[in-house]
Order: structure tokens, then sequence, then C-alpha cells
């Protein structure tokens, strides 16, 4: 398997890791994601790390799981799906100014 592009999508202390990956035998992509939480302790500076969660972190955690889940089906829109809602395209080209219709 293959790892493409990491993306981190936080709420306060609250993130997520999202990677795609794909399976180099199917070619079958997919995510993969982890949920974060960052925080100091009193006696030290340093920013540390958990993926444990209290119920002060459930409204940034549930934001941050609607983020992950909005932003992995966004990137699994075909490109005609996502254009499907246009209904004319308009080409714009340059005309010199003494040939412009007045």
């Amino acid at each position: 398997m293959e790892h493409q592009d990491t993306i981190h999508i936080w709420d306060g202390a609250v993130g997520v890791r999202i990677r795609e990956v794909i399976n180099r035998k199917s070619n079958e992509r997919f995510h993969n994601f982890e949920f974060v939480r960052c925080y100091k302790t009193e006696d030290s500076d340093e920013m540390r790390y958990s993926n444990t969660f209290t119920e002060r972190n459930a409204e940034a955690l549930g934001r941050v799981i609607r983020k992950t889940l909005t932003f992995i089906a966004e990137s699994y829109v075909d490109e005609s799906e996502r254009y499907k809602n246009i209904i004319g395209k308009i080409d714009v080209v340059k005309v010199p100014a003494d040939q412009a219709l007045a």
C-alpha cells in the first residue's frame, strides 16, 4: 500500500490526520484517519498528544468527525459530477479595441 498526501484538520485541541492510501495490487483508493488531542501538562510547556478524549472534547470531536467525513466524500467526487450542474460555458476571447463592437 502506498500513502499519498497527509491532511490535518484541527478544531482547537482536537484534530485528525487523514491519509489517502492506494492499494498497489487492486489500485483501490481509500482513506485512513486518526484522531488526536493535544494538551500541555502543568509541569511542562511541551505539547503532548493522546488518542483518548474526555467529555470536554466531545463537541470539537464531533465537528472534526463531520469535517473529516465531508473531506473524504468530496475527494471521491468525479470531475464530471463536480461540474454536472453547469448549463453552459462561455469562452472569453480578447478582441483588439479597434475591432470591438460599439
